[in-house]
């Protein structure tokens, strides 16, 4: 039984208690959650050529080295990392660009994947690679092309286009380990490959007006697209690609396009990868009144890119846009999205429109041709997103002017035609050119007469038989 006193003390220390944690600083240690796994550097010290000293602290070296992995007994996969500025910054690997065949497989596939801090000791790190789960096969290969941690705008370097946005900074790897059973146990080898180096320009999309349909909002079709130049080879053509990126889908209402409140749908957002090919073409709907229909390469280059812009728009580049383009080589249009627009919302004054946001786009693997060679290589680059307003804009004034521009183009063909045709029968009134042009075709339509009775020749013989 609690007596007054002690209740009056127990009161005291209560109070006391809130106080010190209402005004004094709570400070955080940077913690890995509780798990069965083992620590980082009890697993890199089971290797014995592994030196700690050699992995030095560097307070300014911002990058990610992935130095092992290892698999573990619950068919987890685990990475680990030498970050050299690790105890002065929080810097985390978040994603993973890997394949799991030797470089020279033909069914060589790169992926992305996420990456799950286990354990943490000084510049070390240990990642579980999410959604993954090892085969334990005679042989397996885990080939890593790039590693990516969030981008940081006080130490990194933004986009080419200060309206895209950069969302992780990729860091090259370029190597490949080979794990397999032996009588000693799992013994592993670890080389060096090649990779193909990128720098990401734009991130952005072209909007295609669809036309008019009545009692529907206005459509357009969202042409996605990035534009990068390749670092390390002089690339002749490139001939697949394959792309990762997320969606999500969207509302937004506003008083103009240009201020809009945005609300984005729960459980809409997607991750995708796709393969581009050099021979696929993607096209907008261009279903409605004043709609036009437009194709183009999935895979361009920067000319190919610039010259249809400026056929289909009426768009002048600006300086910074000319730079932009003038320092890519090559433009991926890897999807296309529906965008519907109202100039009215349940009855009010208001802009409303309908679509898909595209962000976080990255290029995981190029196949492409270079001195006479074919390579097939992973990807070192930075992923990143648009900011979500159209970069070109082919409007239904672009589709009427283009529509014409076509039929002049088919009325002259037809003109000429007709000219022609004139010409013709103008020259046969006159006789001598009248006798000459009989000649002609008396003398085309006796040859074919003996071509035909050459061939023919052999089934009567045959029929006389």
């Amino acid at each position: 039984m609690i007596n007054r006193k002690e209740k009056i003390l127990y009161s005291f220390v209560l109070v006391f208690v809130l106080l010190v944690q209402f005004f004094v600083p709570v400070f955080t240690v940077r913690t890995v959650a509780a798990s069965s796994y083992s620590g980082v550097l009890d697993d890199l010290q089971k290797d014995e050529n592994f030196n700690p000293d050699d992995y030095p602290s560097i307070s300014d070296d911002y990058s990610i080295q992935v130095i092992q992995v290892a698999e573990g007994t619950n068919g987890e996969l685990f990475v680990y990392t030498y970050t050299p500025s690790n105890e002065t910054n929080n810097f985390q690997a978040k994603k993973i660009n890997i394949a799991f065949q030797e470089p020279s497989d033909e069914s060589l596939t790169f992926s992305l994947y996420d990456l799950k801090l286990v354990s943490t000791q000084g510049v070390f790190d240990k990642y579980q690679i999410e959604g993954y789960s090892c085969t334990y096969d005679q042989f397996r290969y885990y080939n890593i092309a790039t590693i990516y941690r969030p981008f940081d705008s006080l130490i990194d370097e933004g986009m080419s286009s200060i309206d895209d946005i950069k969302d992780y900074v990729g860091f090259a790897v370029g190597k490949c380990w080979c794990l397999r059973y032996s009588s000693n146990g799992i013994e592993f080898d670890c080389k060096n490959v090649e990779t193909v180096n990128i720098t990401i320009h734009a991130v952005g999309f072209t909007k295609y007006y669809d036309g008019f349909i009545p009692f529907q909002a206005y459509g357009w079709t969202d042409s996605h697209f990035i534009a990068f130049s390749i670092d390390n080879f002089d690339v002749d053509a490139v001939y697949s690609a394959k792309i990762s990126f997320k969606t999500k889908q969207y509302t937004a209402i506003g008083q103009d396009p240009d201020n809009l409140a945005y609300a984005y749908i729960d459980n809409s957002e997607m991750q995708h990868e796709l393969i581009l090919d050099c021979k696929d073409v993607g096209m907008n709907e261009g279903n409605g009144w004043f709609g036009k229909k437009y194709k183009w390469s999935r895979i361009s280059t920067k000319k190919e890119f610039i010259d249809e812009i400026e056929d289909h728009t009426n768009t002048i580049f600006s300086d910074e846009q000319k730079l932009i383009y003038e320092n890519s080589q090559f433009v991926f249009r890897f999807l296309e999205t529906r965008r519907s627009e109202s100039d009215s919302v349940m009855g009010m004054a208001l802009y409303g429109e309908v679509g898909t946001s595209v962000t976080e786009v990255a290029v995981l693997q190029l196949q492409f041709l270079s001195d006479s060679k074919v390579y097939n290589l992973g990807v070192v680059g930075d992923i990143a997103s648009d900011d979500g307003k159209a970069d070109f804009v082919v409007d239904a004034f672009d589709n009427i002017q283009n529509m014409l521009e076509e039929w002049g183009e088919w009325f002259e063909k037809i003109i000429q035609l007709l000219l022609f045709v004139l010409l013709f029968c103008g020259l046969l009134m006159i006789k001598p050119v009248f006798k000459f042009f009989e000649f002609v075709f008396k003398g085309i339509y006796n040859f074919i007469k003996v071509i035909l009775k050459v061939i023919l020749f052999p089934l009567r013989v045959f029929r006389k038989k």
